[in-house]
């Protein structure tokens, strides 16, 4: 600080001085009046601060403070970057969308030169899924980064890096834009900024800014992620190569792998971790295992993993992390904790205890408002729970309108329990042509390859989650071959329900879901029930009419 003011020119002193005087006498008028009431505030806030600890200061001084007059760039920086944080781990302490946008425009007119405004509103339009404003805000973000920034000022001091400076902005744009669209559910989009970010990336052969390759259900996905795992490792990125495998072994378990060599690999994503300090990446090793082994149909087991998530998200918090440590792994952990409290509420729900998944939810929905952006995870849960339930207990008219709320949600999962109140309404008329469209739908997300099943990713969420709330297309196919198994047995159709009960087994088995291969056993002896009292009908028909 004596160092930047010792380089200051006698204008920029005297202007520095002037805006000291302002502040001086803003927080002045402001706080106190008189002697006595400047000490005696004093005395309260230094009572306060010493019984607040670390975090809640930190808290405290994001929210309120010091922008409701004159601030420096310095405090609108540090609320800005306060903000962020919040919004990316404890969201529910973060400011409200409407009432950090009123902060933003403030800051705004005060300090436009700020880049970071631009992308704090990026995040906070993200929030409200507010599509246009977050799309300008990150290009005015990163145009500002561009052609305002300090690396403006250090291209124009050095032209020989003007390049490299360059591509290094240009394809953290492409690639946050191609993050954008994929939120947004822009597919094409996303895969051109990304293609754009890989090659920009190639041209100046630099690996380490890319952390992530999103599959995308073509027949390459398996040889891009054995790249990306191989190359990560040349280059000594725990990081990487951690994040890579844990992409991979959600590929296997979706595409039908043998489990022992999917639970090898996931045992040593857990030694990398565990070696390489990588506490981040922890909880969402522990959320994939406990949806692998939920896929396998192995409840108990998945019940232990995703305790042991919750745990180490409790451990996380604890005064022996440091600050940078701490806002690491809250950045995983918040996206963690939703999955495993949502995935813990399914089992409690699936064990009849409705009650207790019922206290879940409300805890999600305290520790994650209905503006977050995890939000919609609880929500799809508690009208799939609630659907269940009232079906269980024979409430149609409870069943159709969680339908309803569930279609701005997930529509897929939506349009499958539509057809499900359909056939409990009795209109099977109506129910098949729904489960045969859904049928083949789900056929094209789970393909034929060299022998084995492929599954895509497919966006509907119920009892199995990945680490990033994907949910396997082979489980809805088989829920789909079930459904439509039972409907056929009301309509007292034995043989046409039985060539859908085997591709439910089959596929249930090529996928090693033990669940839905026992259901799908379960209603193939149903049939052959129906079928021997068919024939033992007939046979005692034919005797009666002999003996006449």
């Amino acid at each position: 600080m004596t160092l930047s003011f010792n380089k200051m020119t006698f204008g920029q002193v005297s202007h520095f001085v002037d805006q000291l005087k302002v502040y001086k006498g803003m927080e002045t008028f402001k706080h106190a009046t008189d002697k006595e009431e400047l000490d005696a505030s004093l005395d309260v806030s230094m009572q306060s601060t010493e019984t607040l600890d670390e975090e809640e200061e930190v808290i405290s001084m994001s929210r309120n403070p010091f922008l409701h007059g004159p601030v420096t760039n310095r405090q609108a920086e540090f609320f800005l970057a306060n903000q962020v944080s919040l919004i990316q781990t404890t969201e529910q302490e973060a400011l409200s969308p409407p009432e950090l946008q009123l902060r933003i425009a403030d800051i705004l007119t005060a300090s436009p030169d700020i880049a970071e405004i631009h992308y704090t509103t990026f995040l906070n339009c993200l929030r409200a899924k507010e599509f246009k404003g977050a799309l300008d805000s990150l290009y005015h973000y990163f145009d500002r980064q561009q052609w305002h920034g300090e690396s403006a000022i250090k291209i124009a001091s050095n032209s020989e890096e003007i390049e490299p400076e360059k591509c290094h902005r240009f394809r953290y744009a492409a690639l946050n834009l191609a993050a954008f669209h994929c939120q947004f559910g822009h597919r094409e989009e996303a895969l051109a900024a990304l293609k754009e970010a890989i090659q920009i990336a190639q041209e100046t052969n630099d690996h380490g800014w890319l952390y992530r390759l999103e599959m995308n259900g073509c027949s390459q996905a398996k040889l891009l992620l054995d790249r990306f795992v191989t190359r990560a490792t040349e280059l000594k990125i725990p990081y990487l190569t951690s994040l890579g495998m844990l992409n991979h072994c959600q590929y296997d378990a979706m595409a039908g792998e043998a489990p022992p060599q999917v639970l090898q690999n996931l045992t040593q994503i857990n030694i990398i971790n565990s070696q390489k300090a990588l506490g981040d990446l922890n909880s969402a090793a522990h959320v994939q295992q406990a949806a692998i082994w939920q896929i396998y149909g192995k409840n108990c087991i998945a019940s232990i993993f995703t305790q042991f998530a919750l745990h180490q998200n409790t451990s996380a918090s604890s005064d022996l992390m440091t600050s940078v440590s701490r806002g690491t792994a809250g950045i995983q952990s918040a996206e963690a904790t939703c999955l495993s409290l949502c995935s813990l509420a399914e089992q409690h729900a699936d064990r009849g205890m409705f009650q207790e998944a019922s206290d879940i939810l409300s805890f999600c929905r305290i520790k994650f408002p209905a503006h977050s952006k995890l939000s919609q995870l609880w929500m799809t849960t508690e009208a799939v729970i609630d659907h269940n339930r009232a079906l269980l207990q024979g409430d149609m008219k409870r069943a159709i309108a969680c339908v309803e709320q569930l279609a701005a949600l997930d529509e897929p999962e939506a349009e499958y329990r539509s057809a499900l109140n359909l056939l409990h309404l009795g209109d099977y008329t109506t129910a098949f042509p729904r489960l045969q469209k859904l049928l083949e739908s789900s056929r094209d997300k789970v393909f034929l390859n060299d022998g084995k099943k492929s599954a895509a990713e497919y966006k509907a969420r119920d009892k199995v989650f990945l680490n990033d709330g994907k949910k396997s297309a082979a489980e809805y196919k088989a829920r789909i071959l079930l459904a439509l198994t039972q409907l056929f047995l009301l309509l007292s159709d034995p043989v046409s329900a039985l060539p859908h009960a085997l591709d439910c087994l089959t596929t249930s088995c090529s996928h090693y879901m033990d669940n839905s291969a026992a259901l799908a056993s379960l209603y193939i002896a149903q049939i052959q029930v129906y079928d021997f009292q068919w024939r033992g009908n007939c046979v005692t028909k034919n005797f009666l009419v002999g003996e006449r």
